[in-house]
């Protein structure tokens, strides 16, 4: 029996090692293959591969698409999709310059609340392409406003429905995999 593991994150968006480092433990924990699926973005993905071939593992192209469903933020994953493909990228880059726009909003109302934060540490929190919420709660933790990145995710700061939390652009679940299904279509 093969062991895979389709939902993996690496530091291209909010997980903590690089994609070759990522597959390096994949195969240290016995798995046959791994799904590279950073949000919105596929960039660790060429990387991903290139260390698994060394050290065979099988790497799934993948991604983590945000969508939203109403109010409640929806995460979907989408395989076997072509990096190179030229809409896909396109798309990709929206939904991410769109975070960028997010984090910044977000710092803004972080300011307005006395926290002194800025858009530049939240960026040097991202060391990748996609720049998210886990990057601002790390700055509310490294200014101290907040013991650890969970309590930034409450009602007081950054969680839903938060003080300073910014709904991001986002297509509905049914508009995402019709977007999908034209990409590999």
């Amino acid at each position: 029996m093969s062991r895979y593991d389709l939902h993996t994150h690496s530091d291209v968006s909010d997980g903590a090692f690089e994609p070759a480092l990522v597959v390096r433990y994949a195969s240290e924990a016995g798995l046959d293959g791994i799904a590279l699926t950073d949000h919105d973005s596929m960039g660790g993905v060429d990387a991903a591969r290139a260390a698994g071939e060394s050290i065979g593992v099988e790497v799934i192209t993948g991604c983590e698409v945000s969508a939203r469903w109403g109010e409640v933020s929806v995460h979907m994953l989408a395989y076997n999709v072509d990096p190179s493909h030229p809409r896909l990228a396109e798309e990709l880059r929206w939904i991410r310059e769109d975070r960028v726009v997010r984090a910044e909003k977000m710092v803004s109302l972080l300011q307005g609340l006395g926290v002194p934060i800025t858009f530049e540490q939240v960026r040097a929190n991202a060391k990748g392409e996609s720049i998210g919420r886990p990057h601002v709660a790390q700055a509310l933790v490294d200014l101290g406003v907040v013991p650890t990145t969970p309590d930034a995710f409450t009602e007081e700061w950054i969680g839903e429905g938060g003080r300073a939390n910014v709904h991001k652009k986002a297509l509905t679940p049914q508009d995402t995999v019709r977007w999908w299904r034209r990409q590999v279509g």
